[in-house]
């Protein structure tokens, strides 16, 4: 908030599923938000080696990607519907950068002004579980809720993020339908390194497909 990111951005996700039998599917998903901004801000940041005064006018940028391709067995299935786990690997990828006006060594001794660039990255393939559930409240209404946990440590590194949905579904016909619900992301991000960076992001919004 304090770089004048978005605080509504729009989202793009995508779902999947394809089943195998009676007991198994394989599930797959993505989910992207991008969100830029400018701020200007109240306290000195260093990062990459450059420092930005308090008062420096900072355009920042802050991508996130999900990616998750996942088994799913069902533990319990009846005619009205069915509940399991899911277990799989996942990918989240996260560029945060910012650019502006900076105060740099000028390798004489002295610093200088000069308009820079710094951004940090990490793409790392983990282990996932969830859970789901699904239950025919009337012959054409359905209901879906799902859980998804991914939680990575690497290096200095530190990743956490916890995806929940609720959704229902209006079946037309036997082939087609529509649906709508709600979605909340909970993704914390700390790196240790030389550039130190703690982001904690949480997102709320409604879906319709």
């Amino acid at each position: 908030d304090d770089l004048g990111v978005e605080n509504r951005p729009q989202t793009f996700r995508l779902d999947g599923l394809f089943r195998i039998n009676e007991k198994q599917s394989i599930g797959f998903g993505y989910w992207g938000v991008n969100r830029d901004g400018v701020g200007i801000i109240d306290e000195q940041i260093e990062w990459d080696g450059n420092l930005f005064d308090v008062g420096a006018r900072l355009e920042s940028t802050f991508n996130t990607s999900y990616f998750r391709f996942d088994w799913r067995y069902s533990l319990l299935k009846t005619d009205r519907g069915e509940a399991g786990v899911a277990l799989g690997i996942s990918a989240y990828d996260f560029t945060l950068g910012i650019d502006g006006e900076a105060s740099i060594d000028d390798g004489q001794g002295g610093v200088i002004e000069e308009r820079v660039s710094a951004s940090t990255s990490l793409v790392a393939p983990v282990p996932t579980v969830g859970v789901y559930l699904t239950y025919g409240i009337l012959p054409r209404l359905l209901l879906r809720i799902e859980a998804n946990l991914l939680d990575i440590g690497v290096g200095d590194f530190e990743g956490r993020l916890v995806d929940t949905s609720v959704k229902a579904d209006w079946w037309f016909t036997d082939h087609f339908g529509a649906g709508a619900g709600i979605n909340t992301t909970d993704i914390e991000y700390k790196d240790r390194g030389e550039n130190p960076i703690s982001v904690d992001y949480k997102q709320t919004g409604f879906l319709m497909y």
